[in-house]
């Protein structure tokens, strides 16, 4: 657990998530937990493309987040999530002129990947089926933070030749979509980690202004769910039940 933690701290700070935001999640998960709700972090890879562009391919990028569980009944349970860092988008694009005469030379027969930054937060659903395993469903509006497209080439050796161009004023500032998924909890307490797989479809199209077919997100999503402070919180409580337990022996011996 422990190392799973460290590992999603390094990633965090590497991709420039706030320092705030990852103490406040270390801090204060295990007081976010009780019988009934589970804090935890979400790191996997979101692996998208979007629909109705010629060429396009699937390229994989990171999510990053955290959730909550609130358990319903023994089966049902309402997941709220919000993926801080995410990036859909598609590589294999077809390259264009951006109006330099000298840069246009460089970027025809260049590499062209799509990267779309989003703030996401999937609304989930889940069922607990048996061994572990589980199904959940809902819906996922996301807010877009950054649109850029990345060209790279090879001059000298592979990928010296980089460009990037923000296309961000071309695109709908918010994103809505479907969202269904499988998981599994290993163990026989099932309280450590969720391994996850998801597939979102997007239902907006996301191009301001779009004269032809729309372009609307696809993404598989493959990850863990990470709990914080489970241990510890249920440390706490036993604690907290034996001293209210011996509080109330001791007022009845007397």
């Amino acid at each position: 657990m422990k190392r799973f933690t460290l590992l999603f701290v390094i990633i965090m700070a590497c991709t420039g998530i706030s320092h705030a935001q990852i103490l406040i999640t270390l801090l204060f998960g295990d007081k976010l937990n009780s019988p009934n709700i589970e804090f935890g972090l979400h790191a996997g890879a979101n692996i998208s493309t979007l629909s109705n562009i010629e060429g396009a391919k699937y390229v994989s990028n990171l999510n990053l987040g955290f959730f909550f569980d609130f358990r319903l009944s023994d089966k049902w349970s309402f997941h709220p999530e919000v993926l801080v860092k995410s990036t859909s988008g598609a590589k294999g694009l077809q390259t264009y002129e951006v109006g330099d005469p000298e840069l246009d030379q460089l970027l025809i027969g260049s590499d062209l990947e799509r990267q779309i930054g989003y703030i996401q937060v999937p609304i989930l659903i889940k069922y607990k089926l048996k061994y572990g395993f589980g199904i959940e469903g809902g819906i996922q509006p996301a807010l877009r933070t950054s649109v850029y497209d990345v060209f790279t080439d090879e001059i000298f050796e592979k990928d010296d030749f980089r460009f990037k161009n923000n296309i961000k004023s071309d695109f709908t500032s918010l994103d809505f979509g479907l969202t269904a998924g499988i998981s599994w909890r290993p163990g026989k307490d099932q309280k450590g980690m969720t391994i996850i797989a998801r597939f979102t479809l997007g239902l907006v199209d996301i191009l301001k202004d779009n004269p032809g077919k729309p372009q609307k997100n696809r993404a598989f999503a493959v990850g863990a769910l990470i709990p914080i402070g489970v241990k510890k919180a249920e440390a706490a409580r036993i604690e907290k039940e034996a001293n209210e337990n011996g509080e109330e022996k001791a007022d009845q011996e007397k």
